[in-house]
């Protein structure tokens, strides 16, 4: 029986790691409040989704702004328009709220 613990404790702990708890006691809170790792992988990936969206959004701006002599678009609906990436890459996947846009930067956030 404790050879099964020793080769899961790895296992615990790399589930730990890639799930984003900073301590032993938060990976328990979770354990207990019945999060598991699979879902907490699904969470992970959503927001890594919606960082690759932003740097991608944030990347045809740039590139925009540059062709303008430094202008962003002036509204996100502007912004949509140019940059013309599929409408579902302006929501946050994780929270579905849509991404903010700053006329003043020409970015986005979250």
């Amino acid at each position: 029986m404790k050879m099964k613990t020793v080769r899961f404790l790895p296992l615990v702990a790399a589930l730990t790691f890639l799930g984003g708890c900073q301590t032993a006691q938060e990976t328990n809170a979770e354990i207990d409040k019945g999060v598991h790792a699979p879902k907490r992988a699904i969470d992970m990936s959503k927001g890594v989704e919606t960082d690759s969206n932003i740097g991608q959004i944030n990347a045809a701006l740039s590139m925009i702004k540059a062709d303008s002599d430094g202008q962003a678009p002036a509204t996100i609906e502007e912004a949509k328009k140019a940059v013309k990436v599929p409408d579902s890459m302006w929501i946050d996947a994780a929270t579905g709220k849509p991404l903010e846009y700053d006329p003043a930067t020409g970015t986005v956030r979250k």
